[in-house]
């Protein structure tokens, strides 16, 4: 039984019917993740650079406060999407063994 769309898994002759390509390729998606963390973190740095507290006094500083601020970004969609995913699919699961 061939496969609906062909993917990129080992091995190749497995079985995934309900497999779905993705709607958007890896330099879209990178594309649009980069620039955003970018622009995120420069908010940030500016932000802090221009409090009253000075938070940010050398360039050392403003590599790790962009680091933790790179660093949380990613941790956020990333872990937050596995979250959200996790209990849609647990759902869906769960209302097709009740019908």
């Amino acid at each position: 039984m061939a496969a609906a769309h062909p993917h990129p898994y080992v091995p190749e002759d497995l079985s995934l019917p309900d497999y779905h390509p993705p709607h958007f390729g890896r330099p879209a998606i990178l594309g649009t993740f980069f620039p955003l963390v970018a622009l995120v973190t420069a908010w940030c740095v500016h932000r802090v650079r221009n409090s009253k507290s000075h938070a940010i006094q050398t360039a050392g500083d403003g590599v790790v406060f962009s680091w933790f601020v790179v660093s949380g970004l990613i941790h956020f969609f990333i872990e937050g999407s596995f979250v959200i995913y996790a209990e849609v699919s647990c759902l869906v699961e769960q209302g097709e063994s009740q019908g």
